[in-house]
């Protein structure tokens, strides 16, 4: 990973049988950027919701929004639940 990734927020799926099964929404920081995604999508777009735009889409709080969850990202976030799996790359 070129950057650090810091995870600032992120919640899982809230059933009472199996809770956060399910990566839902994360919130992280890469260099000075903040950035948010829904895990609705199965890919990660670079492009925000609306797939057609050229560049980032920024929202009124000077955060990144992006549908899907980067795969460098649940790295990031699956080492710090667990961080035994480091051992095991």
């Amino acid at each position: 990973m070129p950057d650090d990734i810091v995870i600032i927020y992120w919640e899982g799926d809230d059933t009472r049988v199996l809770p956060f099964t399910k990566l839902e929404y994360v919130e992280w920081m890469r260099g000075a950027k903040s950035y948010y995604a829904h895990a609705d999508e199965s890919k990660f777009d670079p492009f925000g919701e609306f797939g057609d735009d050229l560049t980032e889409w920024e929202d009124d709080r000077g955060n990144y929004e992006h549908r899907g969850i980067p795969d460098d990202v649940r790295e990031a976030l699956a080492l710090m639940i667990a961080p035994t799996l480091r051992r095991l790359s």
